[in-house]
């Protein structure tokens, strides 16, 4: 954060962390002394360094041992975790626009779980087959076929699965 081990020492949080980063902190350092509250809290926070950078950190908070019933303070520790959520934002934009994209064909389109349990699904398929988006969770495909078919299908996605080709 740009500042020096003596300055760091001995200093308040609000060093680093703003008035809202510094009562987020205490809320959940008041969960830590509660008779009832966890050992440690992990919560997210955005941290100023001396250059005026903010750098967003998962902030790890416990409570130091108590000799006898006297407060002794508390550790933290606190990891940049800048790259995560530029990777996380990345991740969902991504899985926006796939979900967009499958959408957008006049096709039924699943993907299938290796079990041939349906796991993802697009619009058209609760459209066409008249289930709800619900009823399509954890499905066989082979229950969107008539009973004729199922064979067949089953036996394609087992020489899929065999060979890495879709038939």
């Amino acid at each position: 954060v740009g500042y020096n081990r003596e300055t760091i020492l001995g200093s308040t949080p609000s060093l680093i962390k703003d008035e809202t980063a510094v009562e987020k902190t205490e809320q959940q350092l008041g969960r830590l002394l509660s008779s009832d509250g966890p050992d440690t809290a992990t919560f997210e926070v955005t941290i100023h360094a001396r250059d005026g950078d903010r750098i967003v950190c998962e902030d790890h908070l416990g409570v130091l041992p108590y000799e006898g019933d006297n407060f002794n303070g508390s550790v933290g520790i606190l990891r940049d975790i800048t790259d995560r959520k530029e990777r996380e934002r990345e991740l969902t934009a991504e899985r926006r626009f796939i979900e967009q994209a499958l959408n957008t064909l006049d096709d039924l389109f699943y993907v299938l779980d290796t079990d041939g349990t349906l796991r993802r699904w697009n619009d058209q398929a609760v459209e066409m087959t008249g289930y709800a988006d619900s009823e399509l969770a954890d499905m066989q495909a082979t229950e969107l076929f008539p009973e004729d078919e199922r064979k067949t299908i089953v036996d394609a996605i087992e020489t899929t699965l065999a060979d890495g080709q879709a038939t």
